[in-house]
Parts: structure tokens; C-alpha cells; sequence
């Protein structure tokens, strides 16, 4: 991910989120894990996100193609985010006075040890708010889908 010249800040992102949203930070658990640094990477997260969903037999071009959607402008700040801060993990959720269907976003650094650079994992980890979904980027601004539960 190169995004050297862009540094974005938590209240960066409550401007972009808007009322509709919070926005809390905590620890990044998956920064203390060893197996994220040494195991996992872009390409590992995209093949068990294919073998998952569609299969192993399926091309994974093909597979990333028919999964890949674009970030909306607060999800691409908020990767952007993550990216900058591997130690910490943003929850972004709908405001309790929001008229819109609960939604509960987990962002955090994936595959940190990943030679291109930081993969950014963005969850809807809870059934009651959104979810259960889970996507990868590592540019900021496309996400492949990877889980649906």
C-alpha cells in the first residue's frame, strides 16, 4: 500500500463518517499474534477467502474479479487508517438515534508481515449488525470479499 503522503486522523474520520456513525479505537489483536507476521499474507487471505466462498477449483482471477467492490470514501479513510496504525483496530458503528439498519465495522492491519505492504481486514463481525461479512484491501480503495457467514 502506498499512501506515504496521506496521513489520516481519527477525527478525519468522524468528519467522514458523519453523525450516522461513532468511532472508538482499541488494540489490534491480531498485531500480538505471530502467525499474522510470519503466516498470513495478501495472497494467502485470497486464497482461503476463494476456497471458502466458491472453491479451490475456481481461477483466482476470476474469483477476485467477481468479488472486488469498491470502498466508499469513510471505509477507504478508515483502511487508510488502519494502515498507519497497525497497533490499533477502529469500530465504526451506526449511532444509537440512526433511523438506518445497525451496522457494527471492525477495521484493523491483516497480514502484517505481507512483503507489498499492510493488508487491511474490514468486518461486519456480528449477525444483529450487518454481518456476518468480511473483506481485504490493500489499496485503499477496492475490498475483495472473503467471508459470509
Amino acid at each position: 500500500m502506498n499512501n506515504s503522503n496521506l496521513h489520516v486522523s481519527i477525527d478525519d474520520l468522524r468528519r467522514a463518517v458523519g453523525a450516522t456513525y461513532s468511532v472508538a479505537t482499541a488494540e489490534n489483536p491480531y498485531y500480538a499474534d505471530q502467525s499474522e507476521w510470519k503466516e498470513w499474507t495478501w495472497e494467502k487471505l485470497i486464497e482461503t477467502g476463494k476456497s471458502y466462498l466458491v472453491g479451490k477449483e475456481v481461477p483466482t482471477d476470476k474469483f477476485i474479479r467477481e468479488h472486488t467492490s469498491r470502498l466508499t470514501a469513510w471505509q477507504s479513510f478508515a483502511a487508510l487508517w488502519a494502515s498507519e496504525n497497525p497497533t490499533q483496530q477502529l469500530t465504526i458503528e451506526t449511532s444509537t438515534w440512526s433511523r438506518a439498519p445497525r451496522r457494527c465495522y471492525v477495521i484493523c492491519a491483516r497480514a502484517l508481515g505481507d512483503p507489498h505492504g499492510t493488508v487491511v481486514e474490514i468486518g461486519l463481525p456480528h449477525h444483529d449488525a450487518g454481518g456476518e461479512r468480511h473483506w481485504v484491501t490493500r489499496d485503499c480503495k477496492n475490498r475483495v470479499l472473503v467471508n459470509v457467514d
